[in-house]
């Protein structure tokens, strides 16, 4: 997708990453969508189009479990994010790592985390209750007429897509996120391991899961100070880094230099990627070492010095920052 020249304003987008497979070569049709102050159709915005007959795959082939799909986005109503009744499924007060951190996630807001020798702090009720009320509201955001579901079992060359179900009118910066935390954390590390059968067909990928697999370094509690000490090595295979980076400077960069101008990365990507940290597996149900990982990830991304460019594609060092 290059820079739209006249990209859609729409009501929130229904961003997702569920899959039901369909084979299809896309076509880029540069025919009517909506603009953001008529709501009439207009022209010169990329969309996908597929000529293609659709076939699904069955659950168990799925990357993950399954996220309902609350409804669509259109100029007339509001679309909810997928992923937003998800939260509910992790509201469960678990530990936030057995064994490692015997603390409760309800009792995160009275500690301090230090991530890599990084201070942060995480509510997390009062982050379940910012990300409803922000895919709760009406306010227009940009989106275009996606994939969807843009993984790598999704991408085939010479190019094709697969896979329409998510396909629509979708949240730009949605689709960055989805994309971005897919190549750097889901698709490499998350989904092998949790729902090993969405790569029967790709068992090459279970050789590389350990070279994008964090690793855990320490994990202690400090009562006295209140304090959380987590170091952790981030991990992501070189091919899995050329895709983000390609991907951050030759897509989002120039569409978000169009179409935001001035703003703040960060600040348009965070509730995006903080939902799908939250809204793909059950935390709860993931291994300790793996729950604290995902908790440290949705710190940093909830902290006001959250990056994108060096989140998504981390330096590895042996050693946690000063």
């Amino acid at each position: 997708m290059s820079p739209p020249s006249t990209p859609t304003c729409t009501y929130r987008a229904d961003t997702s990453s569920r899959t039901n497979a369909c084979p299809a070569a896309p076509t880029r049709d540069f025919s009517s969508t909506f603009s953001t102050q008529t709501g009439r159709p207009t022209t010169s915005t990329p969309t996908w189009t597929s000529s293609r007959p659709r076939t699904r795959r069955s659950s168990s082939q799925r990357h993950g479990p399954p996220i309902r799909r609350t409804s669509s986005a259109s100029c007339t109503g509001t679309a909810r994010h997928p992923a937003a009744d998800s939260t509910r499924t992790t509201q469960k007060d678990f530990l936030i790592a057995d064994g490692l951190v015997d603390i409760r996630v309800s009792r995160l807001n009275t500690y301090a985390l230090k991530i890599n020798g990084r201070r942060h702090h995480l509510d997390w009720a009062a982050t379940l209750r910012w990300l409803r009320a922000h895919f709760a509201t009406a306010e227009p955001v940009w989106a275009a007429l996606t994939q969807g579901d843009p993984t790598d079992v999704n991408l085939a060359h010479p190019l094709a897509w697969f896979d329409y179900d998510t396909a629509g009118m979708n949240s730009i910066p949605g689709e960055f996120a989805n994309f971005l935390w897919y190549a750097s954390a889901l698709g490499g590390w998350l989904v092998p391991t949790y729902n090993p059968t969405a790569f029967a067909d790709h068992p090459a990928t279970f050789t590389h899961v350990p070279a994008n697999t964090p690793e855990i370094r320490r994990a202690a509690i400090d009562h006295a100070t209140s304090t959380i000490d987590i170091d952790y090595t981030p991990r992501l295979s070189a091919p899995r880094r050329a895709a983000v980076t390609a991907y951050w400077n030759k897509l989002v960069r120039p569409v978000a230099d169009r179409l935001w101008p001035g703003e703040d990365l960060a600040n348009l990507l965070r509730p995006y990627l903080a939902m799908r940290i939250l809204g793909v597996y059950n935390l709860a149900d993931l291994t300790a070492e793996d729950r604290l990982v995902l908790l440290a990830r949705l710190a940093e991304a909830m902290s006001p010095a959250f990056d994108p460019a060096t989140y998504f594609c981390p330096l590895e060092s042996p050693c946690p920052a000063s």
